[in-house]
């Protein structure tokens, strides 16, 4: 599990823990099982385990790693891990060692005489990535792009049903919804918190109509940061998209769009056309 940094908390941290040889890059940190209702790490967990991992004691675990987070070195000493591998040639290095693959190593001399361990000629090492529609889905499914796509569907659908365009804003915000309906389905959801974002822009929509901020721009502004503060459960969204989420709708809103409305629904009529064309004025006959 890496790079240097990653964290598997929850569930990730459950697919270590049944992983029949997992290793963490050094910085790397792996806890919280309890965090997924019923379950439980498998290791050391009182009364699951009847012999704890050697090296546990050592680690100063004790017997409840449900609820901690653990280092990679702290990982390795109470069995949750297998190694810490600070690169990938290293954990195939570690494979190799624990049996799971064939020897795949050889050992070459270095300058100054070192001998150094090594990846065989005859092995190269591939990585396979997500297809261009996959890694789509899987970066809609990130805490942040899914609130940033429903925000942006939301506000297109508002800008297409006010300045009466050709559908093209109304077409692409359906699509951020829908992206952002699948990563909010895969993500812990609080209903009454989604629903509070969508009464936000409804309360902006019916002062848009009257041109004026009144009562419902308050009530909007009221909703849309509470509805985005609590809009996750177990996931963080972080305060960076949440800063930029809320600020960006507000502007959006309170500025761009009356503008908007002005140009397409406003008319042309002067003072100027209502005058009429200039003439000029002679004086009249004196009077008889």
């Amino acid at each position: 599990m890496g790079p240097s940094g990653a964290t598997a908390r929850g569930g990730a941290a459950h697919l270590v823990d049944v992983a029949d040889f997992a290793a963490l890059a050094p910085g790397s940190t792996v806890g919280e099982w309890s965090a997924v209702d019923g379950l439980r790490h498998r290791h050391r967990v009182g009364g699951v385990h009847d012999h704890p991992p050697a090296g546990a004691a050592a680690a100063g675990t004790g017997t409840h790693l449900h609820d901690r987070i653990l280092t990679a070195d702290e990982a390795v000493a109470a069995g949750v891990a297998s190694a810490a591998s600070p690169s990938i040639g290293d954990f195939i290095l570690d494979l190799a060692d624990a049996g799971v693959v064939g020897p795949i190593s050889a050992e070459v001399a270095g300058a100054g005489g070192l001998v150094q361990r090594t990846l065989a000629a005859d092995v190269s090492v591939v990585f396979v990535q997500l297809s261009l529609v996959d890694g789509l889905f899987h970066t809609a499914a990130s805490p942040a792009i899914a609130y940033l796509l429903l925000l942006v569907g939301l506000s297109l659908l508002l800008l297409d049903f006010y300045t009466g365009g050709v559908g093209v804003a109304g077409a692409i915000g359906v699509g951020c919804l829908l992206l952002s309906a699948y990563g909010l389905g895969e993500l812990d959801v609080r209903l009454w918190a989604l629903a509070a974002l969508a009464a936000a822009f409804v309360a902006f929509a019916v002062d848009l109509a009257t041109g004026l901020p009144r009562f419902w721009t308050a009530v909007a502004c009221v909703l849309l940061p509470v509805g985005s503060v609590f809009l996750f459960g177990r996931q963080s969204l972080g305060w960076i998209p949440l800063v930029a989420g809320v600020s960006l709708t507000a502007v959006f809103t309170l500025t761009a769009m009356p503008a908007l409305i002005r140009t397409r629904y406003g008319t042309t009529t002067g003072r100027g056309l209502l005058v009429g064309p200039a003439s000029p004025a002679a004086p009249g006959p004196p009077p008889a």
